[in-house]
């Protein structure tokens, strides 16, 4: 289904939005300073039913539903239009857009961050399957993932992958993403979607420019998990949790850009907390890279 399909609905609020009455028949949407929005309402129009009006904007509901419900507190179309596009850009309502589809994931890896993820995506309905072991070879030496059918792979805390396993997912066109902790820090990213981003082996190719010696260290890394505080494998599961709800979200928006790792990494560090984002470019000599991925549509699976 796409935005085509869909009846006109109304952008809606987020549930939970802070809303409170002020005094001279003013209301406040919003808590944080800076994206608060102050509307000053006419006398007609009572403060609490105004209350209740935004209340009842948090439910889904078509534009003429809207309206309906609008037009009862005294507000007319224009003023709705008017609200909700106010709302909107201050990310206090989000547009309509199809329900997303559900995702099949595949968590690849043993660990503290393989543990806190799978809650994490279990919790939110997210069908999840586990993995740790390779999968069998072909007599023509190739890895096969027959059986892994998923729409994202996440590579869960070993610091470096069986290669041959990374291989495979480039060959089948899966999506992968990486998620670990390394040396107290964590990493979250690239996301991998083969033919349209830059790749795990760009990486390693990157850093052997500089380090000849890297591929015989990696080498020694494989299937080996480092460590890092609870706080930073808490926070390496929630950013890789945000990019399933990204993947989720371009699915069933075409417009919506592509995801936050695409091309990109995500440090997250401790004492003090803090995040950066490392930009992770295409390498030259490496076969994985067709059309660059552009602002808007993208596509997961199989």
């Amino acid at each position: 289904m796409t935005s085509r399909d869909l009846p006109d609905l109304a952008p809606a609020l987020h549930p939970g939005a802070a809303i409170a009455i002020r005094p001279g028949r003013r209301v406040q949407i919003g808590a944080h300073p800076g994206r608060e929005v102050i509307v000053d309402l006419p006398g007609s129009i009572d403060s609490h039913a105004f209350l209740r009006l935004l209340e009842d904007l948090c439910v889904p509901r078509t534009r003429i539903e809207a309206y309906r419900v609008a037009a009862a507190v005294g507000l007319t179309p224009a003023d709705v239009d008017d609200l909700l596009d106010v709302l909107t850009t201050t990310g206090h309502a989000h547009p309509a857009t199809p329900t997303p589809r559900s995702l099949r994931i595949r968590l690849h890896g043993r660990g503290p961050v393989t543990t806190a993820l799978h809650a994490l995506l279990r919790d939110a309905g997210v069908q999840v399957e586990r993995s740790t072991q390779r999968p069998r070879t072909h007599r023509d030496g190739h890895r096969s993932l027959h059986g892994w059918d998923c729409d994202l792979v996440i590579l869960t805390d070993h610091l470096v992958h069986d290669p041959l396993v990374v291989e495979a997912m480039i060959r089948d066109g899966i999506p992968h993403l990486p998620a670990r902790v390394c040396d107290g820090v964590g990493v979250v990213g690239p996301l991998v979607l083969p033919g349209l981003s830059s790749c795990l082996r760009c990486d390693e190719l990157h850093r052997a420019d500089h380090d000849h010696d890297w591929p015989v260290v990696t080498a020694q890394w494989v299937g080996r998990s480092s460590w890092a505080p609870a706080s930073v494998i808490a926070m390496v599961a929630a950013v890789a949790f945000d990019q399933v709800a990204q993947i989720r979200q371009g699915l069933a928006d075409t417009s919506a850009g592509v995801p936050q790792c695409v091309d990109r990494a995500v440090e997250i560090g401790p004492r003090p907390s803090r995040m950066r984002v490392r930009h992770m470019s295409a390498h030259p000599l490496c076969p994985c890279t067709g059309e660059r991925p552009s602002g808007s549509a993208f596509t997961v699976g199989r």
